[in-house]
């Protein structure tokens, strides 16, 4: 399955080393692994989200994006 996922979404998850090539075809595992270092990267900026607007947004955006790449796969 490909990751159909924009250019700045891309350069969002380069800039925490998770590299996506929405050309590429991944496995369910692949995308399921992709989807969990999101979710990884969403939780750490929640974690100062109470504080940090910056990191509220962020955590936001993250969780969007993982959100997104969740409803790419299919239910069994």
């Amino acid at each position: 399955m490909k990751i159909a996922i924009g250019t700045n979404e891309v350069v969002m998850l380069n800039q925490r080393g998770i590299s996506v090539d929405p050309h590429r075809e991944y496995t369910e595992d692949e995308v399921f692994d992709i989807l969990e270092q999101v979710r990884d990267v969403e939780v750490f900026y929640a974690q100062d989200a109470d504080t940090n607007k910056k990191s509220l947004r962020l955590a936001n955006e993250y969780g969007d994006l993982a959100d997104k790449i969740q409803n790419m796969i299919p239910e069994n």
